[in-house]
Order: structure tokens, then C-alpha cells, then sequence
């Protein structure tokens, strides 16, 4: 856990321990006008944090999708390196837990198309990923895949289509992709490579 996700959960166990607090005093009080003035304050704390909290969120992401813009804009330059350099700086000084799992998605991306494939199965396997392990279901199985086990590669696949359908389609690259390589390893399926991964291509001459 990162230093700001504690800090965040710190003020939510302050909140609902003066929250607590305020109740079991109101329960106490026998004149209603102040018992409902109570209970409106410990409502008052709570929007104010949801405020804050709210706020910090939305210029946190707004920073980090700025990032994610010139990294993406080096990817398209094979920049691989200087992306690889902004990735890992993000990841070093990110307080939130979030940000530092996207930008591993980044990394993870980076490594496979710089031809590193131990170190980004290092950074898949180590990292705990939670509900962001979606986007690994695809990088996971082309590692299936050079190690023949096709079957295990197809059942991420299904899992990967389920997923697509709840997120808007946004792995439907990864999916054909995915297809046309799951194809090619069971029933020798000619198709053309498009990848910036040498991983695809050690798979396809089964190396």
C-alpha cells in the first residue's frame, strides 16, 4: 500500500470513529435540536471528505493520463527505452497504488517489445495486480503459448472475450490476435504476423 492510499485510509477510520463518537453522544443528548444538529455535522464530514477525496482523484488522473499521452507518443516513435525510463519514474514516486499498477501494465508492454520476455513474465508474476489482472489474461497466454500449452491459452482467451463484453470492446485487438495465434498453434493456420512483440514471433517458429 502505497503512502497516500494509507493516508486515505487513515481519514476514513478517523471519520468513522468521530462519526462513532458523535452517535453515541447524540443517543445521549435528551434535546432533539441538538442531537439532529449532531447528526447533520457528522454528514457535513463525511461529504466534505468525499470532496476532497474526489478532487485529489480527478487531478491525479488527469496528470497521469498526460503521462500516459507522451508515453504512448514514444511507443509510436520506438522510443522504447525513454518510455521505459518515464514508466519506471512514474512507478518510483506514485503514491497511489493505481497509478503505479498502470503504469506496470505500461512496463510490462514495454519489456515484451524491447525483447525482454523473462523480465516482463518477472513484473506479470510478482505484481499484485487485483481487478487490473484483466489486462494480463492476453500476455499471459502468449507465454502459454511458447510453452505449448494451447489449451490453458485458449481458456484465457474465453476469459478474455467475457471480459471484453463488460469492458467496451477494448480488448478486441488482443483477442483476434490472440485467435489467430491459438489457430496457428493447433491447426498451423497461416495468417499475417502484425506484432511489436519478438515473443509472437519465437512462438511462430517455435523457438
Amino acid at each position: 500500500m502505497r503512502k497516500n492510499d494509507k493516508r486515505l485510509l487513515v481519514l476514513c477510520i478517523v471519520l468513522i470513529v468521530i462519526s462513532l463518537i458523535i452517535n453515541v453522544i447524540s443517543q445521549n443528548i435528551s434535546n432533539s435540536t441538538i442531537s439532529l444538529m449532531l447528526s447533520i455535522s457528522v454528514i457535513s464530514l463525511w461529504v466534505i471528505a468525499a470532496i476532497i477525496v474526489f478532487s485529489i482523484g480527478v487531478i491525479i488522473y488527469k496528470k497521469d493520463n498526460e503521462k500516459a499521452k507522451i508515453i504512448n507518443e514514444l511507443i509510436n516513435k520506438g522510443e522504447y527505452e525513454e518510455a521505459i525510463k518515464i514508466v519506471k519514474d512514474n512507478i518510483l514516486k506514485s503514491n497511489f497504488d493505481f497509478i503505479v499498477i498502470r503504469n506496470k501494465i505500461f512496463l510490462v508492454s514495454l519489456e515484451l517489445m524491447l525483447g525482454n520476455n523473462d523480465q516482463a513474465k518477472r513484473i506479470i508474476d510478482t505484481t499484485k495486480w487485483g481487478r487490473y489482472i484483466i489486462y494480463m489474461y492476453y500476455f499471459k497466454a502468449l507465454y502459454m503459448l511458447k510453452e505449448q500449452r494451447i489449451d490453458d491459452a485458449e481458456k484465457l482467451l474465453n476469459k478474455l472475450k467475457k471480459t471484453n463484453i463488460k469492458n467496451k470492446n477494448v480488448f478486441s485487438d488482443q483477442i483476434d490476435a490472440l485467435e489467430k495465434l491459438v489457430n496457428y498453434c493447433r491447426y498451423k493456420t497461416e495468417f499475417e504476423v502484425i506484432s511489436k512483440f519478438p515473443l509472437v514471433k519465437e512462438i511462430i517458429e517455435n523457438k
